[in-house]
């Protein structure tokens, strides 16, 4: 009996405080199908709440009506995950290929002179600049200038490879540079015919002889190119981006435009790497706001791997033989800055293509962060790592690979003419990767690639192109899985940003930066991951979509 009457004691005054909550009001309450919190233990819950552009609340639908009330009520006939987050981009790098000659998939040499006349005639009195050509699309040899010489006798034209590593000049560009067949550069090369004249080619650091005649847009005419490449990268479901290589007035440009509200992104800045930049650095100190991190560098070690200026451990193969690449900075001078952003708190993120250069620089980063800890150096690309160097990523917590899937379905075309087929096994091998280093960074590395999350994320899953190509997918072995692939777009690459604080996952605490999809990535059919569309995109709980 007295048993009896403790209990029903009990449910009058349960009964009695639930009757006495007092609901809290929020700005929002979202219900949908389901929504994936961005956790390791992959998470789910049936609604959230929102207020003040944060989560403040999530779990069953009944739950959150229980303790909040609201307003605006959402209810979504689809799937919510956390904002996704392209680890490795350039930003500015997209903006201002929207104001040139875009030579993206030209099939043909024909094909990019017939653009870059249909650009003359649209711009009289502009240079011809552009960038996007890759030769592997026609032949797998480099053009000459002849015919740029020929169609462009007084006009200066500089066309750069989709991966920025090369580029082509005509001789008026030649002309104004003072290149010729004795010019020699550190960590690049002006490439010569067989009769020793410059065919017009550049690799790697050669091309800075040009870079410098040929100056960005002017800010009016860029600030519209960057407004426009933050829908353009919005539209994908991007809601935070890391920009790998900016100089501090274009972070300043890009703050003003992010503050104004005309970009809808949040910036990880990686400055790039200069004695001026560190002083710079030096100077004024980290920058971390909701909207803003500037507190890393971005560095090279070597070039890219489809130009032939990876720096390989082995000489390259087929039509690029006889030599083994580049390293593109001065190692010396290199480990001292290592030491200086140490000491004031950077992070250094280093672009490593070939194994020679990613043994170089994980050597460099473990000397250099012995003994320290949650530092998060990052190496970008990874992308051929010798299998006996894999451990220097396990034995050091301080070190995470920093991987673009779809250059792995790109590059299939080409990558064993560069490699052989003996080295093939460590190119591309994101799950090894992953397996040692447990934590990756997932980037499209656009413009190099298109900013398209879903096609990023169907190549790193089914290692296939967006055409389903190959069949069996392109070195299977290294597909990663869906979970993997899903935390690399959001709750790791936050991580590894330092950016875990505000975003990567929808937690309670975190900013409401959310997307709505039609269909469940993690769980519908592997075919059925292309046909997905992102039905909305949310930052501070605001809906960011035109």
């Amino acid at each position: 009996m007295n048993k009896l009457l403790l209990i029903l004691s009990s449910l009058l005054l349960f009964s009695c405080n639930n009757q006495s909550i007092k609901k809290k009001k929020v700005d929002k309450i979202v219900f949908a199908n389901a929504i994936y919190l961005g956790t390791e233990t992959m998470e789910k819950a049936e609604a959230m709440a929102i207020h003040k552009g944060k989560i403040v609340y999530y779990g069953s639908k009944d739950s959150v009506l229980y303790y909040y009330k609201s307003n605006q009520i959402d209810s979504i006939d689809g799937f919510v995950y956390p904002g996704f987050i392209d680890a490795h981009c350039h930003f500015w790098g997209l903006a201002k290929t929207l104001l040139e000659v875009d030579l993206t998939g030209c099939k043909s040499w024909a094909e990019l002179l017939d653009r870059c006349k249909k650009f003359e005639e649209k711009n009289p009195n502009s240079p011809i600049v552009g960038r996007g050509w890759d030769e592997s699309l026609w032949v797998n040899e480099y053009p000459n200038k002849k015919d740029l010489d020929s169609i462009f006798p007084t006009k200066a034209v500089f066309l750069k490879r989709v991966d920025g590593h090369a580029g082509i000049a005509n001789s008026i560009t030649l002309q104004i540079a003072e290149i010729d067949k004795n010019t020699r550069v550190s960590g690049g090369s002006v490439v010569l015919s067989k009769d020793k004249k410059p065919t017009g080619i550049l690799i790697d650091n050669a091309l800075d002889l040009v870079n410098k005649f040929f100056k960005d847009p002017a800010e009016k005419e860029m600030c519209g190119a960057l407004i426009e490449a933050g829908r353009i990268c919005n539209s994908f479901g991007l809601t935070s981006i890391a920009d790998a290589g900016l100089e501090p007035r274009q972070i300043e440009i890009i703050d003003s435009l992010i503050r104004d509200n005309k970009i809808h992104l949040r910036m990880y800045a990686m400055l790039t790497y200069s004695p001026q930049n560190l002083a710079y650095a030096v100077q004024k100190g980290k920058i971390v706001q909701d909207h803003l991190r500037v507190h890393s560098f971005k560095f090279f070690a070597d070039g890219a791997l489809g130009s032939a200026g990876a720096k390989l451990k082995q000489p390259y193969c087929g039509s690029h033989q006889y030599h083994n690449g580049l390293i593109l900075s001065d190692i010396v001078e290199m480990e001292s800055a290592f030491k200086t952003i140490l000491n004031i708190d950077f992070q250094a993120h280093t672009h490593c293509i070939g194994d020679s250069a990613n043994l170089f620089i994980l050597d460099l980063y473990n000397k250099t962060l012995a003994n320290k800890a949650d530092k998060r150096w990052r190496v970008e690309h990874a992308q051929i790592v010798d299998p006996k160097d894999l451990n220097k990523f396990e034995t050091n917590s301080n070190i995470f690979p920093s991987i673009q899937p779809i250059h792995a379905t790109s590059d299939m075309r080409w990558a064993e003419d560069r490699l052989c087929s003996h080295r093939m096994g460590s190119a591309y091998a994101y799950k090894a990767l992953l397996n040692s280093s447990k934590k990756v960074a997932i980037g499209t590395d656009f413009p190099v690639e298109s900013p398209n999350t879903i096609e990023n994320f169907y190549a790193a899953v089914a290692r296939k192109n967006k055409d389903h190509i190959p069949e069996k997918g392109f070195l299977p072995a290294q597909k990663l899985s869906r979970k993997e692939t899903f935390l690399g777009m959001t709750n790791w690459a936050a991580y590894t940003l330092f950016m875990d604080d505000i975003v990567g996952s929808l937690q309670s605490g975190k900013m409401a930066d959310y997307i709505v999809m039609d269909k469940d990535i993690l769980q519908c059919s592997e075919k059925e991951i292309l046909k997905s569309k992102i039905l909305g995109v949310y930052q501070n709980g605001e809906n960011i979509l035109p």
